[in-house]
């Protein structure tokens, strides 16, 4: 079985591109964007509703108290802010392994690792793994995670579509529901990796196992016989 590809890390999610004063727009676009790396994080730590768009504006380290409702209106359109600033990333590096997956000796596999790989690299990166986990946990905010606008979510789409083409045998019904226990098990087994990893020395051969046992389980999860 051949190895896993690497993590690639990537930039980090703020970069200084000029030395010269930043215009207005420029500080209106680090101000948005530090509101939402710090609501990110709080909701991972603490879950939607326990936390207010003015503590959110306070993490960020803005003066206006009120720069979250200014920049977002409501927690809702922040949450949305959140699936929309990592997007970029996570689709470009989807798409890459997702158009390497067929060289895999099991196709399915490689789906299932372009889904689930980004998604680990985030870890010790950005909070975006535990986010997602603590909106999976919240059933009001569940549809968030798997409801997302088609630019967002254009790469997790792509990967639904080549895991369903892949499993013709596979009733719809039955796909979608196995397709939806696949998301919820990467994401809470990344997330629990995270929350505990801090604890020890990050290993990256120790996510790499994990990656290769999220792999083993969600192909058998979706190859398993279906009685209907």
């Amino acid at each position: 079985m051949s190895r896993t590809t690497p993590v690639v890390r990537h930039t980090a999610d703020v970069t200084e591109t000029s030395q010269r004063p930043p215009s207005r727009r420029s500080r209106g676009r680090d101000t948005r964007d530090l509101l939402i790396i710090a609501a990110e994080r709080m909701f991972a730590e603490r879950g939607f509703d326990a936390v207010s768009l003015r503590e959110i504006a306070t993490a960020a380290g803005t003066r206006n108290t009120g720069a979250g409702q200014y920049y977002f209106g409501n927690k809702e359109q922040l949450v949305s802010a959140v699936f929309a600033f990592r997007a970029p990333e996570l689709n470009g590096r989807r798409t890459e392994l997702l158009d390497a997956a067929a060289s895999w000796p099991d196709p399915v596999r490689g789906v299932l690792d372009a889904f689930l790989r980004p998604l680990a690299e985030q870890i010790g990166r950005s909070h975006y793994v535990g986010f997602l986990a603590r909106l999976q946990a919240d059933h009001v905010r569940d549809n968030q995670v798997v409801n997302l606008d088609p630019d967002t979510s254009s790469s997790f789409r792509r990967c639904r579509r080549e895991l369903q083409r892949r499993l013709p045998g596979l009733p719809a019904n039955v796909f979608q529901r196995r397709f939806r226990l696949v998301v919820r098990l990467g994401v809470a087994a990344l997330a629990d990796y995270e929350r505990s990893a801090p604890r020890r020395k990050r290993n990256q051969d120790e996510l790499e196992d994990l990656i290769t046992d999220l792999l083993d389980a969600s192909s058998g999860l979706l190859r398993a016989p279906s009685m209907r």
